[in-house]
């Protein structure tokens, strides 16, 4: 729950560029785990549930914004 407060705090436009990165970052991983170099597979996970968390909040400040 805190990290969901932290990320309300920061603008939308924050949160865009850390979904950016968060992005590049999933798509890193998965390439060095086909790769066979990731050793901590459930930094995947975690990065997609950040992305979804993200997305979940950036998507109802736009909702408030609209009304």
């Amino acid at each position: 729950m805190k990290e969901a407060q932290k990320i309300r705090q920061k603008s939308i436009q924050e949160n865009k560029k850390e979904l950016d990165q968060l992005y590049e970052k999933l798509i890193n991983l998965n390439f060095e785990k086909e790769t066979g170099r990731l050793k901590k597979v459930h930094q995947i996970k975690q990065a997609k549930k950040q992305i979804a968390r993200l997305l979940t909040i950036i998507q109802e400040e736009e909702n408030k914004e609209k009304k």
